[in-house]
């Protein structure tokens, strides 16, 4: 492994001299997972994509720095406060293809990367990003809220809160904590909660149970509806379509 700056990741060397924090604003497509497991906070990310200005306000400067000195903002759930997390870019790349090992940079932005790196800066490593939560993610991100729910074994979704349950090895630990009595809401009521939620303009993500070995098996291993396990997704739009037959 060796680290390289941003600039000397950059592909189009007939383009302004250097590279980008953003080129032409952000999009669900900047974003490439890479070998870490933070699905859920590429998917966090993609979700933020989906409103303009969300990305860049978690920067406090929005233009490349020559220096390669950056600060991003990060809400710390536990403190209930705003915190700045400064990194450079300095970005962990293999040494033969001098290519990033983690996140990947879609064409020569570097935003991508940055926020990875900030966020396993505030969590104590890039390893310390490995498995985790979307709803973590968001609020970290946003300083907002979130809620989650779950999908019971008797086929009704039970609305549940995100604790914060850190330990001295795992900064991100939480807990989804039920309601007494629980919050229980069936398909057609969870739908419309849903619809109501994407009516409001709100962040929303899945994730499905299970255990992704996309990286390690040939492959992307979809069950049969499509869906990879243990992997995270963003939510564009819940609609009710009438098909006629």
């Amino acid at each position: 492994m060796i680290w390289l700056r941003g600039k000397e990741l950059r592909q189009d060397t007939k383009k302004d001299g250097h590279p980008h924090l953003f080129d032409a604003g952000v999009e669900a497509a900047d974003i490439c997972q890479g070998a870490l497991g933070n699905c859920w906070l590429m998917s966090a990310l993609a979700c933020l994509t989906e409103f303009p200005g969300s990305i860049e306000n978690v920067f406090v400067q929005r233009e490349y720095n020559p220096r390669g000195k950056y600060s991003l903002k990060l809400f710390d759930i536990q403190k209930k406060v705003w915190t700045t997390v400064n990194v450079d870019d300095l970005i962990p790349c293999d040494g033969d293809d001098r290519k990033p090992i983690f996140a990947k940079p879609n064409g020569d932005e570097l935003w991508v990367l940055l926020v990875e790196k900030a966020v396993a800066k505030f969590c104590g490593s890039y390893s310390g990003t490995e498995g985790g939560l979307v709803a973590w993610a968001l609020e970290t991100l946003t300083g907002n809220a979130v809620l989650m729910y779950d999908l019971r074994e008797d086929g009704n979704w039970e609305r549940k809160e995100l604790v914060v349950s850190p330990t001295e090895g795992n900064k991100r630990r939480c807990l989804a904590r039920s309601h007494n009595p629980p919050k229980l809401f069936d398909k057609i009521n969870f739908f419309t909660l849903l619809a109501m939620y994407d009516n409001k303009n709100c962040l929303l993500s899945a994730s499905s149970h299970g255990k992704d070995d996309t990286r390690r098996t040939e492959g992307r291993g979809e069950n049969e509806t499509g869906i990879v396990p243990g992997h995270a997704y963003t939510i564009i739009s819940a609609y009710q379509s009438k098909v006629d037959r």
